[in-house]
């Protein structure tokens, strides 16, 4: 490359100084030839690169050219070739949800005599009470009346007074909040229901220990608790929680089923069996349950062994 330009170079000098003597055509015919052979090249490389710079613009024209373009598509597939889209990942099927196992009354009554019960709140809406108490076995009704320290279940007044007319045996419950001062929702308990309304003794949903609770502070709380509801009714309340929830947090404290009376729920086909052989009155088998009367889902219990309604009625 270097010894092509140097003769080039050369043969320019030539020839420029040739055309300072004279004329062009005064060069011999060899220097001519070399002349207009140089002066040919010359022309041919130029428009041949710019030939190919036209070419290279061409082939990669602006993307917002192309999207200008009407025939941007068929501009692009030109350039690239077929394009084709990336293919979608086949669509998500939804988790398929698994309802609850409804179990049949008559699995679990093996005898007429074992009564069954249920635990009413607002989520039931309009009861009709008269159908409820066409049922034999429908013994007894626990009524959600408050939570913690501030919530009163907007169906309690009307269910209590709609069960009593119908004759049926009804109790109410609290939905208790260990974060929460057991005195205030003590208060808010008694201030809700009428003491001489009720059939049953009272009782306490316990269910849920927050973390930021500690233990100790749990049943210390809630210890507080029973013994109002003690002194206020004369007797010591029901307790009702989840058979894992009693062997964790109450089998080994003073809250225990040998000094209170308890409603074990436990969603299974045989009666559970509580740690230590713990014994407990009613056995809360679904709380998916269905009824006459009802509408939707309901909680339902069974009174278990030998235990019987007068364990639980309060006058």
């Amino acid at each position: 490359m270097i010894v092509y330009f140097l003769f080039i170079f050369y043969i320019c000098k030539s020839l420029y100084y040739k055309i300072l003597q004279g004329c062009i055509f005064t060069m011999t015919i060899y220097n001519r030839i070399i002349f207009i052979s140089l002066l040919g090249l010359f022309v041919f490389s130029d428009t041949t690169l710019w030939a190919q710079t036209k070419q290279k613009k061409v082939q990669t024209p602006p993307l917002a050219v192309l999207k200008k373009s009407r025939n941007a598509k068929s501009q692009y597939s030109e350039i690239l070739g077929p394009v084709e889209p990336d293919r979608l990942p086949p669509r998500c099927k939804p988790d398929r949800i698994i309802k609850p196992v409804h179990i049949p009354y008559l699995f679990n009554y093996p005898a007429m005599d074992f009564l069954h019960g249920y635990d009413m709140s607002h989520y039931q809406g309009m009861v009709d009470w008269d159908v409820i108490a066409k049922d034999p076995l429908a013994g007894f009704i626990y009524l959600k009346a408050t939570e913690g320290v501030a919530l009163t279940d907007s169906k309690y007044s009307r269910n209590l007074e709609e069960a009593r007319r119908c004759g049926l045996k009804v109790g109410s419950y609290h939905f208790f909040r260990a974060q929460l001062n057991p005195t205030e929702q003590y208060d808010l308990f008694m201030s809700t229901i009428d003491i001489k309304k009720q059939d049953l003794i009272p009782l306490v949903d316990v269910e849920v220990l927050p973390r930021r609770v500690s233990h100790s502070l749990f049943i210390k709380r809630l210890e507080i608790f029973c013994e109002l509801l003690e002194k206020a009714f004369g007797c010591k309340p029901m307790i009702y929680t989840g058979k894992n929830f009693y062997e964790k947090h109450l089998a080994h404290t003073s809250i225990n089923a040998r000094d209170y009376k308890f409603m074990i729920a436990a969603y299974v086909d045989e009666e559970p069996v509580l740690k230590n052989d713990d014994d407990y009155l009613i056995w809360q088998f679904t709380g998916s349950g269905t009824a006459d009367g009802i509408r939707g889902k309901v909680d339902i219990s069974r009174f278990r062994g030998n235990h019987k309604l007068n364990e639980i009625m309060y006058q």
